[in-house]
């Protein structure tokens, strides 16, 4: 099987899989699952094509998200001051490198170069040598929910709303095409379950499309997007589209890794840019111009009909969810033009400093105008918005220092300010203060953060990691923040919270490993005293406590084992709430014909939602899913892999939740009549 997949070039997405699994460790505890798929591809792209740690960029490192910046610089120095490395053994011996982040890395890396790197891009080269990637995606769940059900046509009549317009099925195409590390293009459209498709509103097909022409390296141009694609500049209180993780058992990445203009090939409808960018070389200086423009999903609220012309003319709220499966839905679907105008200047010191001023203005196509309530007296309303902010990044010796201080045009502040250093050999240390202003209004961010938004927040957080004896580690991070403001669901100004967490992990050999992780979250929220008056509310603290075992072992190279133990409880006032998941996966490599097996039971016991524990689990490509357990019941799946040609993969995933205590499953129109929910999805990719 080893053997097939070296020759067929295709990278190991079980061995990747395992990196995002463990990269996504926070996200486990997430309701939102978010898109890794530009993550997989940059370590897909990799495995197959390495990086050559000899000539490799600080950003080419960064990109893997496997190194720290701290440790990036470590490989930086030593590769300046003991030559290049002939061995990636080497990296054993750069201070500030651990064996389990090597180990991970290694598969992506080698110390040569291939020829064809360094030769000029051709037209012709680029159509005769180009890889070609398509896939189809059919995904479905089994019982019949309330949505789907036969309506008549009184009760259609009295509410529209009352059923879905589509079909269940979700569908999914994507066709990609890549040239060396230099050109990329594709398209990729879904249909999501309930939405309508070649019929009614949809006369053309799937209810959402996207395509990206994405060419970097070009001599001084050293990127170029046209269609959609991603921004991502400081650290992120200005201007971030991708994907950005938070806090983690990687306790030393706070800083955000920030790698400009992206292409952009997710599912995710709105929180994108469509137009083209570009970014040229000065040398020492690095300009970048974007432009884009869009129609976004809002609530509208407010209509122009003047002289028999329908405009919108208010919305309430800006809608991210990517549903248009009812009239309701519908009518919120790219109702709101946008457009996004911005530049960035970047300037990188030969050595150990860079520094960048990034500006991006908004305009809507109709004013914004939130709810009038307490938490939203500070958050943006109107047209046009503007953000201004300047980043840097400095390292000495073995000390990272990094920032951002950026301005809305309303004059809100925000600011973040961090540095990661080693303690000694086999102690890192990561510190970061963070002040969002209570007025700081953005649209495209994702900072390091408790919120969503760099807004109404203060916090102090420390990552320690420590490698005590041979085989074992510990990490832990202290986070305290403060809401100077109101938000929702806490009627209250100048709360507190605090996170802990401590993982302590035990890897002899890579055919074990095993880790025991802590974790607690404090923070305030309300509670309601009088169910006859709601209005009346009492703030009180809401903490979530979860200890987990984790240990993921191999007997032969044809099976693996994983096993995990997790408890959970969730502590408001008088309510408590307890819960417990168990699971077994196991993985099959099948070493006669080109198969692989992966399979979940899962047995959980909850008291009730709050206590709900969540785990990532293998899905099909570019599919990613980190369920949530809850009340009392079994889930499990099969997921197999199939590779009949060196050009053609089918997948096939069943998965199904079994409850013991109730006979009906979710709510509204999503609601199954049963005690169980099955769902099967089946993909196939055509490499050519």
């Amino acid at each position: 099987m080893w053997s097939y997949l070296a020759n067929a070039q295709v990278p190991d997405n079980d061995f990747i899989n395992q990196i995002v699994e463990t990269l996504a460790a926070k996200e486990e505890n997430s309701e939102e699952n978010l898109d890794y798929s530009d993550l997989f591809e940059t370590l897909s792209y990799y495995y197959v094509h390495h990086l050559n740690i000899n000539t490799a960029t600080a950003d080419q490192l960064e990109s893997l998200r496997i190194f720290t910046p701290l440790q990036v610089q470590a490989i930086i120095d030593y590769r300046e001051k003991y030559g290049p490395f002939y061995s990636l053994y080497e990296l054993f011996y750069v201070d500030g490198l651990d064996r389990e982040t090597v180990e991970m890395a290694m598969p992506f890396l080698t110390t040569t170069s291939k020829k064809e790197e360094n030769k000029p891009l051709k037209l012709k080269s680029v159509l005769r040598y180009g890889h070609n990637q398509m896939f189809l995606r059919s995904q479905r769940v089994l019982e019949t929910r309330k949505g789907y059900l036969p309506a008549s046509d009184s009760l259609l009549e009295a509410n529209p709303n009352a059923r879905y317009l589509g079909s269940p099925y979700k569908l999914y195409y994507r066709y990609k095409f890549y040239y060396r590390n230099n050109v990329f293009a594709g398209i990729t459209a879904e249909k999501d379950e309930g939405e309508q498709f070649f019929r009614g509103t949809e006369k053309y097909g799937f209810d959402y499309y996207s395509a990206h022409l994405f060419l970097q390296n070009l001599g001084k141009v050293k990127k170029l997007a046209i269609g959609d694609y991603n921004a991502e500049f400081g650290q992120g209180l200005v201007m971030w589209t991708g994907f950005s993780f938070g806090k983690s058992p990687f306790v030393l990445n706070t800083m955000k890794t920030a790698t400009g203009l992206k292409k952009y090939s997710s599912v995710n409808e709105n929180n994108f840019l469509r137009g083209a960018g570009i970014t040229y070389d000065f040398g020492s200086v690095d300009v970048t111009a974007f432009a884009s423009y869009k129609r976004i999903d809002a609530n509208v609220v407010g209509t122009d009909t003047s002289d028999n012309d329908y405009e919108i003319a208010e919305v309430s709220s800006l809608q991210n969810t990517g549903y248009h499966r009812t009239y309701n839905e519908l009518a919120n679907k790219n109702v709101l033009p946008l457009t996004v105008l911005g530049g960035n200047i970047t300037y990188s010191a030969p050595k150990h400093l860079k520094v960048g001023l990034t500006a991006v203005n908004y305009k809507f196509g109709a004013d914004v105008n939130r709810k009038d309530v307490l938490y939203n007296t500070y958050k943006f309303r109107g047209k046009e918005l503007t953000n201004i902010g300047a980043d840097y990044q400095y390292s000495m010796h073995n000390i990272y220092f990094f920032g951002e201080v950026a301005k809305s045009s309303n004059n809100g502040f925000a600011q973040i300010h961090g540095v990661n250093f080693a303690l000694a050999s086999n102690m890192n240390l990561s510190l970061v203060y963070r002040n969002y202003g209570i007025n700081y209004q953005s649209i495209y961010t994702s900072p390091f953060a408790e919120g969503s938004k760099p807004m109404n927040e203060k916090g102090v957080y420390a990552g320690l990691q420590l490698f005590p004896i041979k085989y074992w580690d510990i990490s832990l991070y202290y986070d305290l923040y403060k809401f100077p403001w109101y938000r929702f669901r806490i009627s209250q100004t100048g709360t507190t919270g605090q996170d802990f967490l401590v993982n302590v992990g035990f890897s002899p050999s890579r055919e074990l490993k095993m880790y025991w992780r802590y974790k607690q979250e404090t923070k305030m929220e309300d509670l309601t005293v009088n169910s006859e008056n709601p209005h009346l509310k009492l703030t009180v603290p809401k903490t979530i406590r979860r200890l987990r075992y984790n240990i993921s072992y191999s007997v032969s190279p044809y099976w693996k084992f994983r096993n995990r133990i997790e408890l959970s409880r969730y502590t408001k006032d008088t309510i408590n709430q307890n819960g417990i998941l168990m699971y077994q996966d196991v993985v099959y490599k099948c070493h006669k014909i080109p198969l692989k097996i992966i399979g979940r039971l899962a047995i959980f016991d909850t008291d009730g939602y709050q206590a709900r524990i969540y785990a990532y689990e293998n899905d099909v490509l570019y599919a990613f899913s980190i369920p949530g357990y809850y009340y009392k019941g079994k889930r499990y799946y099969l997921l197999f892999k199939y590779s009949p040609t060196r050009t053609l993969d089918f997948w096939l995933k069943i998965s199904q939740w079994y409850y013991t205590d109730r006979n009906v499953i979710s709510s509204g129109l999503n609601e199954i009549n049963g005690h169980t929910k099955t769902e099967v999805k089946v993909q196939m990719r055509y490499k050519f």
